[in-house]
């Protein structure tokens, strides 16, 4: 079940395979090594390369939920890119976004202007 309080989403791919994902710590410490990358670039990446680094990320968020459910991800990583190819990108990015709590300044913003009222 879908809960981005907890990184948790579903990835809806255009077969009409649904797979759970686990965006947390362990999530992006995976994305993170595989990469070779530093946590300092992850909003670099996702900013200049979101084409690259959303996908990786939700198999990231694949494989964590998998390995807490002790179980191997339905699909395998090169399929799963593949129909990324031809899904829907904003809900991707949206769920991706949610899970890691990312913010484009307007929740904060409102929040500043319902404290000035």
């Amino acid at each position: 079940m879908a809960n981005p309080l907890r990184g948790q989403f579903e990835v809806e791919l255009p077969d009409g395979t649904k797979i759970e994902a686990l965006l947390n710590m362990h999530a992006v410490q995976l994305f993170l090594s595989e990469g070779e990358h530093k946590l300092s670039d992850l909003d670099i990446l996702l900013n200049e390369e979101p084409l690259k680094t959303i996908p990786a990320l939700a198999w990231a968020g694949v494989r964590t939920h998998h390995l807490l459910e002790d179980s191997e991800p339905p699909i395998s990583r090169g399929r799963f890119d593949a129909l990324l190819g031809s899904t829907d990108w904003t809900a991707l990015a949206n769920a991706v976004g949610q899970a890691l709590h990312l913010d484009d300044g307007t929740e904060a913003k409102k929040k500043v202007e319902s404290e000035n009222k």
